[in-house]
């Protein structure tokens, strides 16, 4: 019954990996589609927002309930989780018409993108264990 057990719980965490692995890998297309759509062809900056938006969203939603533990991680955590609440802010403000820099903007593009590449690097070099 335990040996059941224990390949259900790792039939669970493989599919968890996968499902992971699975969203990092739209994320990096939709970075790549976003940056043709409004780098490449200038069709507006619309796609590059609503990414921000979206990762950001992401980012706060997991750690709002999780507030406390947040001051128990690295420092860099916490710069990492106050670097996405900038990057909604901006964007927010963007798309609320308030003037904020282009290159601003980009930059947090970017830097999402890098840290999505980053993730897809690790998740398709390393075999995970344990998620969460």
């Amino acid at each position: 019954m335990l040996g059941g057990e224990k390949d259900s719980a790792q039939g669970m965490m493989e599919s968890m990996d996968d499902i992971v692995k699975t969203i990092a890998s739209a994320l990096m297309l939709a970075h790549i589609a976003a940056f043709v759509w409004a780098g490449v062809l200038r069709r507006g900056t619309a796609p590059v927002l609503a990414l921000n938006i979206l990762v950001s969203a992401g980012v706060i939603a997991y750690w709002i309930p999780r507030i406390s533990e947040l001051f128990h991680y690295v420092d860099a955590m916490q710069g990492f989780v106050g670097f996405e609440l900038a990057v909604m802010a901006t964007s927010l403000l963007a798309v609320g018409r308030f003037r904020v820099p282009r290159a601003l903007i980009w930059i947090e593009f970017a830097v999402h993108a890098l840290f999505v590449a980053a993730t897809l690097a690790f998740m398709f070099t390393f075999k995970l264990t344990r998620l969460v």
